[in-house]
């Protein structure tokens, strides 16, 4: 049964986000006229919550005022029946890191041309975005915050377009980022939004940095095993040299990235069109890209017989009114030839990565949640700590002797019984976790050639996770619940990694049926009760938590007093700290709680004492002891001991100089 949505006809499925699904449709006018157009619905249970429908409304009609070859285009915005819908243009292609990926699974690296061309394009697009006016002529002073490979689509064509300005802030626009959120890929984040500093579009240039790093030196120049690492490079660390990585990149194009990616905005090329000159004078000398090289090397990467290639066709198909016929001609591609154009293509699979040197680890810590208050949902975010790449893939570098010898065990069963879909699904686990993934790959594939395997898929999601392969692994977990749809693992996998990426509503939804599925798993327990902290939810989180078999348990009662804080019953939430603090008296955790819930009582000596302990049992300053700190700053102010409290918050700025203190403490400077 085909859907309609206004004068759209939904076809087909084609994704779906934390915010939206998206569709494939038919638009239909007068006299038999119809136009393949991609259509955006937001999600039912979302439509009842004013900021999300504000700031879905938001993209539509900021990118209905954006006019430009270089960025997807806006058709229509509606609403139907309760549904709000955006239609844009049907964009038959690739995003810029499903290439990036397939250039990898080819054993090699995109061309040089290709990259400086599409990014020179994409900078095009996001020129126009950044330079847009209002309809009284006053500068819109739009950012993207979201620029980066996932929002750079480009058509088998050899078009360029620039998506998603869903989280894009403009002069005029109602925020939806409350304080303490970081919106957009931390990946390809600058420091100031790290920072929780005033943004401009020179936010936009530092992604531009990251991605040019990423896709000419095969590595991102901040990495870690997880966000706050990752957001800590970010703000505070160094990257090693593109052409370190590279020595095929020129000096003057290493000097263009570097200041792309300088840690003050005023260091930067101040405009994306600066960018793209630049990027125009060093292409020529790399060889010339146009469009028609970009078509045949996107005709090399995704051959017709692609499968997703294969599968939106099928789709398109779907339409009753046309019987075997595409809306959208492509334009026919001439096979690869040795021409001098198509010489960077040609050697494409010869190109091999460069090898990567480790990074320098950040020389300061940092959280992903900045200028937190007290009572904010991010204290919890913070203190569960849950969503990690450790959590998704624990690795062990060095199994102990009983964990070899279980490996070996798995190893004979499987042998036995290769054919066996369990063994080589154990076999696998194994390997995996003692640190093998090229066996653990071997094996799983093997089993995949042969049978479609839920737990294969699985296990294939988390090593293509495990090198950053994260489109894929979403794929692998996608086919594993499609399989299986009531497979614990796989619905926690993806519900953590959904988590990651920050599609809140999708993860919450993932991990509560994991964990109705496994009620007997506590860090599933956790997981879903910071999950639903997250969401503003602390009534489900406290439900979640006081549900739960693990009521004997000082995670459990620290989690329940934190929900009972945000709740703004102290006496229960009191109750559980005391709970909490009984069964494990070392958890800085607990006791910060503990001197949140005594201030709000008026107890600011039991406040202060809490607060002390937690810094007392930090073993190694974090965010706990500057939280504290910064508690004690308070209180002391309070107390007109302002010497005192200087004395706090620089003690807090050194543990963590990301939480606000340096404002309270010029105030008394």
């Amino acid at each position: 049964m085909i859907e309609q949505l206004g004068r759209y006809k939904l076809t087909a499925r084609i994704a779906t986000g934390g915010m939206a699904e998206v569709f494939l449709a038919r638009a239909e006018g007068v006299q038999g006229f119809t136009r393949t157009s991609v259509v955006k619905r937001l999600l039912p249970h979302l439509a009842r919550e004013p900021a999300v429908v504000e700031m879905f409304l938001n993209e539509a009609r900021l990118t209905g005022r954006l006019d430009h070859p270089n960025i997807v285009q806006v058709l229509d915005l509606g609403q139907t029946n309760g549904h709000y819908y955006i239609a844009m243009e049907f964009l038959d292609g690739r995003a810029l890191a499903e290439i990036r990926d397939a250039a990898r699974a080819q054993g090699g690296m995109l061309p040089m041309g290709f990259v400086l061309k599409v990014m020179a394009e994409s900078l095009a697009g996001l020129h126009h975005a950044h330079e847009a006016r209002s309809e009284d002529g006053a500068p819109l002073n739009v950012v993207h915050r979201d620029f980066n490979p996932d929002n750079i689509s480009v058509t088998y064509d050899g078009r360029v377009k620039v998506l998603d300005f869903g989280i894009a802030k403009s002069q005029g626009a109602v925020s939806s980022t409350e304080p303490g959120t970081l919106k957009g890929k931390y990946f390809y984040m600058s420091p100031e939004m790290v920072l929780g500093n005033p943004l401009d579009r020179r936010a936009d240039i530092f992604a531009t940095g990251i991605t040019l790093y990423e896709l000419l030196c095969d590595k991102r120049p901040f990495e870690g095993d997880t966000p706050n690492a990752i957001l800590s490079g970010i703000a505070y660390g160094t990257p090693i040299s593109p052409r370190s990585l590279n020595p095929q990149i020129a000096p003057e194009l290493e000097s263009l990235i570097l200041r792309c990616m300088a840690r003050s905005p005023n260091e930067r090329p101040p405009t994306a069109q600066a960018v793209k000159d630049e990027l125009d004078a060093i292409l020529p000398r790399v060889g010339a890209f146009g469009s028609a090289e970009i078509a045949q090397l996107m005709e090399l990467l995704f051959p017709p017989g692609d499968a997703e290639r294969t599968r939106i066709n099928e789709l398109r198909k779907i339409d009753p009114s046309l019987p075997g016929q595409s809306l959208i001609a492509v334009t026919p591609v001439e096979p690869l030839g040795t021409t001098a154009k198509s010489a960077d293509v040609a050697k494409l699979k010869q190109q091999a990565a460069p090898k990567i040197k480790p990074p320098k680890p950040p020389s300061k810590p940092l959280t992903s949640k900045q200028k937190m208050t007290m009572c904010g949902v991010a204290v919890g975010a913070l203190a569960l700590g849950l969503v990690t790449w450790k959590v998704i893939l624990p690795i062990v570098n060095k199994p102990p002797d009983a964990a070899t010898a279980r490996l070996e065990e798995l190893e004979k069963v499987y042998k036995a019984a290769p054919d066996d879909a369990a063994a080589a699904d154990k076999y696998a686990e194994g390997l995996l976790a003692a640190g093998k993934e090229d066996n653990a790959e071997k094996v799983v594939d093997k089993l995949l050639a042969t049978k479609d395997d839920a737990r294969a898929h699985v296990i294939k999601g988390d090593l293509f996770l495990k090198h950053r392969f994260g489109t894929k692994a979403m794929e692998e977990y996608d086919k594993a619940i499609k399989l299986e749809p009531n497979d614990a693992t796989a619905l926690a996998h993806r519900g953590r990694m959904k988590l990651a990426m920050a599609q809140i509503s999708d993860a919450r939804n993932d991990l509560a049926r994991a964990l109705q599925l496994r009620p007997s798993d506590k860090q599933l327990v956790l997981e879903v009760a910071d999950v639903e902290g997250r969401a503003g939810d602390w009534a489900s989180s406290l439900n979640t938590l006081g549900t739960s078999r693990f009521q004997r348990d000082a995670e459990i009662h620290t989690l329940m007093g934190l929900a009972y804080y945000n709740l703004q019953d102290d006496n229960n939430a009191l109750k559980q700290l005391l709970a909490a603090e009984k069964l494990n008296r070392e958890s800085p955790r607990t006791q910060l709680y503990l001197g949140f819930v005594y201030y709000h009582q008026a107890k600011p000596e039991r406040a202060i004492e809490s607060y002390r302990n937690a810094i007392k049992l930090t073993k190694t300053p974090d965010t706990y002891s500057a939280q504290a700190h910064d508690a004690l700053g308070d209180i002391l102010l309070g107390q007109n001991d302002k010497a005192g409290a200087k004395s706090e918050y620089a003690a807090a700025i050194k543990d963590d100089p990301t939480i606000g203190s340096k404002e309270k403490l010029k105030k008394l400077e």
